[in-house]
């Protein structure tokens, strides 16, 4: 845990053996972790305290989702997508009919969930039923981001390719293809005003862009290293970025309902990988050496 104020470490959690790829919040102080050592780890971060771990993966674990207060699911080399309950501690269900590795998961609309994969496929399956209820070749190359807009009943991916797809989740059709990232696109994130989302991509760049208009609203060159993941924090006026230069930043919005107007950087402290938020007050990053650690933003 980190104090940003002094950029002094209070408490780090230790357990996996290599690289962390995926980090959720579950509720109040649990977190829950999958890495390359193939295990899916329960934490208390405020107790800095390993709950549980799961074994169920033989290849690394590269994508995790909440789907309840008791469920979670996960993804890896497998090409199986396992769903499994805490309070049972084992896995309850198995969707097999994946293409590839699965890199991206996102919960939509009742009991389902998509999910992208390593050769550029999305996936829509009801978890309840083990059906697929569509398959969607919608990328050339890795789909590592998924944001469900769930007022639109819309599916935006990014991929390897360095465009942005949108699908209807109601016909199935492939609406449109965003270009403006000039590389891999890592992360996807979509903003309270319900059309405007966010993506960041190894070639640098934050852009914001607006769903109806299907345009740039504005592109935010961060810095020459990769971006891994941005949050929107719920104050609705900051953006959080973690990238490969092993800092994570916070980007405030001058004026809350304008979002063409952000400033430079205003607060950074050591930290690397990827982050993940809950409420106004805490981010958590996965650096790759295994441990996991929360940062105090204001």
């Amino acid at each position: 845990v980190f104090d940003i104020q002094t950029d002094s470490e209070l408490v780090c959690i230790e357990g996996h053996i290599g690289p962390i790829n995926a980090l959720i919040h579950l509720e109040e102080c649990k977190l829950l972790s999958g890495g390359n050592d193939k295990t899916i780890r329960l934490w208390d971060w405020e107790k800095g305290s390993q709950i549980q771990a799961f074994y169920h993966h033989d290849k690394p674990v590269r994508a995790l989702l909440k789907l309840d207060e008791d469920l979670f699911a996960s993804g890896g080399g497998e090409k199986i997508i396992y769903i499994v309950s805490i309070s049972q501690k084992k896995v309850i269900r198995q969707l097999n009919e994946c293409s590839d590795t699965i890199l991206s998961l996102e919960k939509l609309n009742g009991d389902t969930l998509a999910c992208g994969t390593a050769k550029g496929v999305i996936g829509i399956y009801n978890y309840t039923e083990n059906k697929c209820l569509n398959l969607q070749p919608l990328h050339n190359g890795a789909v590592k981001a998924l944001v469900y807009m769930k007022d639109q009943q819309k599916l935006i991916s990014g991929g390897d390719d360095s465009y942005i797809n949108i699908l209807n989740l109601e016909t199935g059709e492939h609406l449109n293809k965003l270009s403006g990232h000039h590389g891999a696109i890592s992360c996807l994130l979509l903003l309270n005003s319900g059309s405007i989302f966010a993506s960041g991509g190894w070639d640098g760049q934050i852009i914001l862009w607006d769903l109806e208009r299907r345009e740039q609203i504005i592109s935010i060159k961060e810095n020459e290293n990769f971006v891994l993941s941005i949050i929107y924090m719920n104050d609705g006026k900051s953006i959080v970025s973690g990238g490969s230069d092993k800092m994570v930043k916070v980007w405030m919005m001058k004026q809350q309902a304008t979002l063409e107007e952000l400033s430079a950087d205003l607060k950074s402290f050591n930290g690397q990988g990827i982050i993940h938020t809950e409420g106004n007050q805490i981010v958590l990053s996965t650096p790759k050496n295994g441990k996991c650690t929360a940062c105090q933003i204001y």
